[in-house]
C-alpha cells in the first residue's frame, strides 16, 4: 500500500496540474478573443481614417487651387488690361488724338488734361501740391523740352521725383 499511495498522489497531483493549465489556457483564450477587434470595428475605424484623410486632402487642395487660380487670374487680367490699353491708344491715335507722345515701349499714350500728369502705372492723376508735373513724368519731360528756360539745362538726376525746376 505504501507503494501505491505515493504514486496515486503523484498521478492526482499531475492531473490537477494539467487541469489547471488547461483551465488557464481556456481563460486566456477567452479574454484575448473578447479584447480583439471585430471585423465590423476594423471596418468602422478604417472608414473613419479614410474620411479624415479625404477631408484633409480636400481642404489642402482647395487652398492650393484657390491660390493658383488667383495668381493665374491676376496675370490674365493684367494681360487683358494691357491689351485693352493698347487698343484704346491705337484708336485714339487713329482719331488724331492730340498730345500723343512715344514712350519707351513704342506705344503712343495720349497726354493727360491740363492740371494732371501720367504716373508710373500710366494713369492720369492730379498734379502734386507744388503745382507742376513731376520731372520724371511724360508731362514734365514735355514741359522741359518746350520751355525756353529749360532747353539748355541738363536733365534732372536719375530717380528725381520732384517738380520741373527751370
Amino acid at each position: 500500500m505504501s507503494r501505491r499511495g505515493p504514486s496515486n498522489r503523484l498521478a492526482a497531483l499531475s492531473a490537477l496540474t494539467i487541469a489547471l493549465a488547461l483551465v488557464a489556457a481556456a481563460v486566456g483564450f477567452a479574454v484575448g478573443r473578447a479584447q480583439r477587434d471585430s471585423t465590423a470595428d476594423v471596418a468602422h475605424e478604417r472608414a473613419a481614417a479614410r474620411a479624415e484623410a479625404s477631408r484633409l486632402a480636400q481642404s489642402t487642395s482647395a487652398r492650393t487651387s484657390r491660390s493658383r487660380g488667383f495668381r493665374a487670374g491676376l496675370a490674365a487680367g493684367s494681360r487683358a488690361g494691357q491689351e485693352a490699353a493698347r487698343r484704346r491708344v491705337a484708336a485714339d491715335l487713329a482719331k488724331g488724338g492730340a498730345g500723343a507722345q512715344t514712350s519707351g515701349s513704342g506705344v503712343k499714350p495720349a497726354g493727360c488734361p491740363a492740371g494732371q500728369y501720367t504716373n508710373a502705372s500710366g494713369a492720369c492723376v492730379p498734379n502734386p501740391s507744388y503745382g507742376s508735373a513731376p520731372a520724371n513724368s511724360p508731362e514734365g519731360r514735355r514741359q522741359r523740352q518746350q520751355s525756353s528756360d529749360c532747353q539748355h539745362l541738363p536733365p534732372p538726376p536719375p530717380g528725381y521725383k520732384g517738380p520741373v525746376q527751370c
